[in-house]
């Protein structure tokens, strides 16, 4: 259980994380947002890709990783505590 609440982008290159697949909107959105903190998307440690948030929310739970996904796809299971949101330091 991962008990903070921020990372630094040095951390978030060596966390195993979920994306979404590459020509999907979220993943653009989420690879401009990393490049404009100056984290470089290539250098992300990929646990894997999955094709929905819905899975990636899953692999999560199971604790095989972090994901990184819209916080309004995770708002219901952070509100009732079954997901944790965890922010990167320098990234909106």
């Amino acid at each position: 259980n991962f008990k903070r609440s921020l990372v630094s982008p040095e951390e978030l290159i060596e966390l195993p994380l979920f994306l979404r697949e590459s020509d999907s909107g979220t993943r653009a959105s989420v690879e401009m947002a990393l490049k404009s903190s100056g984290i470089n998307p290539a250098e992300l440690k990929i646990a894997g890709v999955l094709g929905s948030n819905t899975a990636i929310k899953e692999a999560i739970k199971r604790g095989a990783g972090f994901g990184l996904v819209s916080k309004y796809s995770v708002s219901e299971e952070v509100a009732y505590g079954r997901l944790k949101a965890v922010k990167i330091k320098g990234l909106e």
